[in-house]
């Protein structure tokens, strides 16, 4: 995902990150970003999942904070986003959805935010 995306300039109409951008630090996400940015179609759009502060479990052992809301844990990098994270992330994109729930995800409480962003 560091690398650039295989594919050509606006090409897709819709891309989804389905909790998959907390694994990365601030840099390579927003790097991610960019790529996605570049193959979305001018009226396209960006779906994701993303962990929210809300939902973090404090007290993991040995888990050592790196930056703001990013987190060194035993299993590796977590991220975990609030609503201004998000808003400062997707500043350059328009927001048209920006929604945060709970739900059950691989037997535990989890409480994400889901995201619909236009470039």
């Amino acid at each position: 995902m560091r690398e650039p995306l295989p594919f050509g300039d606006t090409i897709a109409d819709v891309v989804i990150a389905s909790l998959c951008l907390h694994y990365f630090a601030d840099s390579d996400m927003r790097h991610i970003l960019s790529e996605v940015r570049r193959i979305i179609k001018p009226d396209g759009m960006l779906l994701c999942r993303l962990n929210s502060e809300n939902g973090r479990h404090r007290g993991i052992p040995d888990e050592v904070e790196l930056e703001p809301g990013i987190y060194m844990t035993k299993e590796g990098l977590k991220r975990f986003f609030t609503e201004d994270v998000i808003t400062s992330v997707f500043s350059d994109w328009t927001i048209t959805h920006l929604e945060e729930y709970r739900t059950e995800k691989f037997s535990r409480n989890m409480c994400l935010f889901e995201v619909a962003v236009k470039p």
